[in-house]
């Protein structure tokens, strides 16, 4: 995944889940909890029990994004 890429995601201000070419999933519930590394190399992240986790571009395959719910008018 590019920086590019991650961006788009992160500008969604919504829910997301990392998927990284291990297996594990990391879920990041606001994009406030997440940034881009200065060199743009790295996701940097925090999880509920504010643990950082640096995930390297390179190794996420795919982010799966939970869309806002919208109100009926």
């Amino acid at each position: 995944m590019t920086a590019a890429q991650l961006r788009k995601y992160l500008a969604e201000d919504a829910p997301l889940t990392i998927h990284v070419g291990s297996g594990r999933k990391f879920y990041v519930p606001h994009t406030d909890f997440a940034m881009l590394s200065t060199s743009q190399k790295f996701l940097v992240f925090f999880d509920a029990r504010d643990i950082a986790e640096i995930i390297p571009l390179r190794s996420i395959e795919s982010i799966t994004l939970a869309r806002k719910k919208t109100s009926a008018a």
